[in-house]
């Protein structure tokens, strides 16, 4: 019987609430700068981000909006978010997400392996953590980061890499993801994988039939979860034990 070894995450709305409060507000910042007049609210953000990749953002919505823009003004502009989200991650508004903090402390209790995957890059990951009075990279064996592969989330090269640096089997590993693209990358490098859903990651919920569980949190004592798909949580939140009775779901 398969028992659990190692645990990847992602860490853009899986670890941290980093979307709607870091990365949109950088863009807006970023397009300010630059004097052009978009502002992405968040239903906007969050339509964009079925759109891979922050660069890949601003091209889908030009073209969409059929705005005039060369890939130049566009890796310019990524580069001026990107340095606007790193003052945000800085600054230490982003928050953690329910149950983060416990579950990596009890999966180190237990001696269970942790590994951060993420098409994000490394600059983002440290500067996150750094900033984080309650989260430490070194829980973590290693990082998988946009740096370590040619092609982003939901292909599964990073999960693929994370196995291969890891040298864990399959069997014994699962993922936690937030969305519809972490866990097709998941599922597509056959690794089981629990859907700590982002608020506007609901309306994709009968996409994800491939989810091992789906919750709306990680939950704690005080706030317990809510299972949306999958066996039910005994103690009202994610448990190492609760991880471990996923690695016998079939899907």
């Amino acid at each position: 019987m398969s028992s659990l070894h190692t645990v990847f995450w992602d860490v853009d709305e899986t670890i941290a609430h980093t979307e709607i409060d870091g990365h949109r507000k950088a863009f807006n910042i970023a397009f300010n700068e630059s004097g052009l007049n978009w502002c992405w609210d968040e239903k906007t953000y969050t339509d964009l981000l079925m759109v891979v990749g922050g660069k890949n953002r601003i091209e889908f919505y030009c073209r969409n909006k059929n705005i005039n823009i060369n890939r130049e003004e566009i890796i310019f502009l990524h580069k001026r978010k990107q340095f606007y989200y790193q003052q945000i991650l800085e600054s230490g508004i982003i928050r953690i997400r329910s149950g983060v903090e416990r579950l990596i402390s009890e999966l180190n209790t237990n001696s269970i392996k942790q590994w951060i995957v993420t098409t994000s890059s490394i600059s983002a990951v440290k500067s996150l953590f750094k900033n984080s009075n309650r989260l430490s990279l070194e829980s973590f064996e290693g990082c998988i980061t946009s740096e370590d592969v040619n092609k982003l989330k939901p292909d599964p090269e990073a999960y693929f890499k994370a196995l291969s640096y890891s040298g864990k089997n399959s069997k014994n590993v699962i993922v936690i993801e937030d969305s519809y693209q972490g866990l097709k990358a998941a599922c597509s490098a056959n690794l089981p994988c629990l859907v700590s859903l982002s608020p506007w990651n609901y309306r994709f919920i009968p996409k994800m039939k491939d989810a091992t569980s789906i919750v709306d949190s990680l939950g704690d004592s005080d706030n317990h979860c809510r299972v949306v798909a999958g066996p039910v949580c005994n103690k009202g939140f994610v448990t190492v034990n609760h991880l471990e009775n996923l690695l016998k779901v079939k899907i």
